[in-house]
């Protein structure tokens, strides 16, 4: 039998712990403001302007931790075409874009796709911005990559204003998983984030193959969160 190192034995307690009550529920209280207020950010070169109900992709967002480990998603080598749902701002849409990635986003607020565009328009970029409920949108086509930021924290009921946080049990989620793969082209990936507010059990899946490619951990808030790659079986 080997050894377990002392490192192993810390990483392993540190994954199975969910976050810290008050300290997460202060961070989510701080995102939901944001997300009240709109504003300008910054991200990646891009200058995108937020309407107030969509998400923003602020320093420490998941939006910037997906930028941030873009090339560990295996997209720094545009491919072909490339799909982002809950687009919100356009970030991660436009960064593909101006990469090369023929790009396309998507969201079920209209507000939100308003915004793209004109962050689109703003930034000098060519990218497709459509509304959609997930792939609704898109029955007739395929895709090399699907990009989704998701809304990580799953629980019971969520109300409207906090759409962009939270996801009912899951839902989204399962509903991702379950038909993301008639939407990828042969050989295609799902690029997704996760987190210990997720719920886990839903990766439990025989019709994916699922690998964990990067991720950050909030040690006071006992927080992680993650970059997982996909590939249908």
């Amino acid at each position: 039998m080997l050894d377990r190192s002392p490192l192993t034995t810390l990483l392993e307690t540190a994954i199975t712990k969910k976050p810290h009550p008050a300290v997460f529920a202060a961070g989510y209280q701080k995102t939901l403001d944001a997300i009240g207020s709109g504003g300008t950010f910054t991200l990646a070169g891009l200058e995108l302007t937020v309407p107030r109900g969509v998400y923003p992709p602020r320093p420490g967002s998941s939006t910037e931790f997906f930028c941030r480990n873009w090339s560990a998603g295996g997209l720094n080598d545009p491919t072909g075409s490339l799909l982002e749902l809950g687009c919100g701002s356009g970030a991660l849409t436009l960064h593909a874009a101006r990469q090369g990635w023929q790009a396309t986003g998507s969201d079920i607020d209209e507000v939100a796709v308003r915004a793209a565009r004109r962050n689109a328009a703003r930034n000098s970029i060519d990218a497709e911005f459509v509304r959609s409920d997930l792939f609704a949108a898109f029955e007739d086509r395929r895709f090399d990559v699907i990009v989704f930021n998701q809304p990580f924290v799953h629980k019971p009921m969520v109300p409207t204003d906090e759409l962009a946080l939270a996801s009912a049990n899951g839902d989204l989620s399962r509903r991702f998983l379950d038909e993301a793969a008639r939407y990828l082209q042969p050989g295609g990936k799902l690029v997704f984030s996760y987190s210990n507010c997720s719920n886990d059990h839903l990766l439990d899946r025989r019709d994916w193959s699922i690998e964990l490619v990067a991720c950050d951990y909030d040690a006071p808030g006992q927080y992680w969160r993650v970059m997982l790659v996909a590939q249908p079986n």
